[in-house]
């Protein structure tokens, strides 16, 4: 396989091996969780609990009319003690709901989630309807709503969907533990989006530090990509190889136009 890459570049000390073999863990005995009301970019929203609510993990518990937005959900099931302002992870003050878990004795029944969707036989209104309905955004930084973003103008039309595996952040390991664990679902996710936006090509960039990932995402590839075009694609390590101009430029060849955004 060709390893792509752009002009220019550095290359920082990678400092992978503090966690590149490290499971990813997850925080599930939570006795109460803080959660902010406004996670995304656009409009704000506003709690639909109250203080005294018991409520069930998965259940909705923050929500807007408006486009910009996407709702917020419990992460455990519990009664909400405070609805409150508290320091958030941006440094600032901002309105969140405090939940906290049931007594031993009480109550509750343990999840509140959506049925199951088959995404390649609803309509294209279905399937964004319920990426907004679950709260799905961005977390590149913005927080920008993801059905929004599956949402081109019409006079866009969308040919590549490009997985940003390239993680050239020094430390960071989280992109390469996913693909570790979880291979398929990364493939189904894309084989998902590709059929939502109609793109005819996939591709999952992919920094050459990280080539043993490979095999993996093309066993997931022939189980998951429902006859999608799906490949993986090296890329050289360096930073910053994962930056969205710098991996558009290197995958495609093409260059995002100045002041535009990648559909462009």
């Amino acid at each position: 396989m060709a390893t792509k890459t752009f002009k220019g570049g550095t290359h920082p000390p990678e400092r992978k091996e503090h966690s590149a073999h490290s499971a990813i863990e997850y925080l599930r005995d939570r006795t109460q969780v803080v959660i902010p009301v406004n996670q995304h970019f656009g409009a704000p929203i506003q709690p639909l609990v109250k203080v005294g609510d018991t409520v069930q993990r998965g259940q909705k518990i923050a929500d807007a009319d408006g486009r910009m937005t996407v709702p917020v959900h419990a992460s455990i099931s519990g009664v909400v003690k405070k609805i409150e302002p508290r320091m958030q992870a941006n440094n600032l003050d901002g309105l969140c709901i405090i939940i906290e878990k049931l007594a031993a004795g009480q109550t509750a029944d343990d999840t509140l989630y959506m049925p199951v969707l088959d995404p390649y036989a609803c309509p294209k209104d279905g399937a964004l309807a319920r990426i907004r309905e679950a709260g799905v955004i961005g977390v590149g930084g913005a927080g920008f709503p993801a059905h929004v973003k599956l949402a081109p103008p019409p006079d866009k039309p969308i040919e590549f969907v490009i997985v940003n595996a390239a993680e050239c952040e020094p430390y960071l390991t989280i992109d390469e533990r996913v693909i570790e664990e979880t291979p398929a679902d990364v493939i189904d996710g894309l084989s998902i989006v590709m059929h939502i936006v109609g793109a005819s090509k996939g591709v999952v960039g992919l920094e050459d530090n990280k080539a043993h990932l490979v095999p993996l995402l093309e066993r997931a590839i022939a189980d998951k990509a429902s006859g999608k075009d799906i490949q993986v694609q090296l890329l050289k390590t360096k930073y910053p190889q994962g930056g969205e101009k710098m991996l558009i430029t290197a995958i495609t060849g093409r260059e995002v136009p100045s002041g535009g955004l990648p559909m462009h």
